[in-house]
């Protein structure tokens, strides 16, 4: 071995052990990071204050845009999707070091842990954007759910204000408690409730929420016209949640009878190689 390859493989090796050791210390969270969490539920701060793993991160663009709004909806800290991420990218490298230095092709070696580093980071990612797909499907049905108890109010006699306060205060579950969160901020910062539910929207990525506020904001002060507009944009709500569960209904269904599938298929191999090697064996 080398001089120049010798550095080289302790430089790789040294790498991989940093990553992990960096990505499996604790990091105490920021002060602005727990306040902000404890504010908005499923929200959490992204400032420069952080530990020198998501300071270094943010430089490099990590995470994206998208995957940002995905950890603030799911409520992940950005420390520990991190934390993964350095772990899926650097134990390949380090488990090549290990390779290389028992005698295996450096060439071959490097290149099978750079695709497993991104096969690895594709997986965590993917796994945040599962868990906060799932959570705008909640977002959803909340936001459904929460728009016609606003226009059952209204038709009970309630004012506007009253009205939305009111649906929001009596449902259950974190979605619910980001609505009521919502109403209570624009209340303080003289926000019309529709421009509050927009912003909750963006954040978190679920465009109905926007849409609302856009087409509320056209309905006026007037109670008629806002409720025929919260119920019509509830029941538009009912009827795409229920296209969307019978679509993904219909997914997992295919997805289960994949199992059976490649049981299926492995028996047959079994017994086709069983008779191939009867035959073989005859000969």
């Amino acid at each position: 071995m080398t001089l120049s390859l010798a550095i080289a493989l302790g430089a790789v090796f040294g790498l991989g052990i940093s990553g992990v050791w960096t990505a499996l210390r604790p990091a105490r969270p920021a002060l602005a990071t727990a306040i902000e969490h404890l504010e908005h539920v499923g929200a959490q701060a992204h400032t420069p204050a952080g530990s020198a793993m998501e300071r270094t991160a943010g430089r490099l663009g990590v995470p994206s845009v998208r995957i940002r709004a995905d950890l603030i909806i799911t409520g992940l800290p950005e420390r520990i999707y991190l934390r993964r991420l350095a772990i899926a990218v650097a134990c390949p490298f380090a488990v090549a070091a290990l390779l290389i230095a028992f005698g295996l092709s450096p060439i071959l070696t490097l290149a099978g842990a750079c695709c497993l580093a991104f096969l690895g980071a594709s997986l965590v990612g993917a796994a945040v954007r599962s868990a906060a797909n799932d959570q705008r499907r909640r977002y959803l049905r909340a936001l459904a759910i929460y728009l016609h108890l606003c226009a059952l109010n209204l038709t009970g006699g309630a004012g506007i204000e009253s009205a939305l306060h009111s649906a929001a205060s009596a449902g259950r579950g974190k979605e619910f408690a980001a609505i009521s969160t919502a109403l209570d901020r624009a209340a303080v910062l003289h926000q019309t409730p529709w421009e509050a539910l927009g912003a909750l929207g963006q954040r978190i990525g679920v465009p109905a929420y926007q849409q609302l506020a856009a087409t509320t904001g056209l309905a006026g002060t007037e109670g008629a016209r806002i409720r025929k507009s919260l119920t019509d944009r509830s029941r538009a709500l009912r009827t795409a949640r229920m296209a969307d569960d019978e679509a993904l209904s219909n997914t997992r269904t295919e997805q289960m009878s994949l199992p059976s599938v490649l049981t299926a298929l492995g028996f047959i191999i079994l017994i086709v190689y069983a008779a191939i090697a009867n035959v073989l064996n005859g000969l």
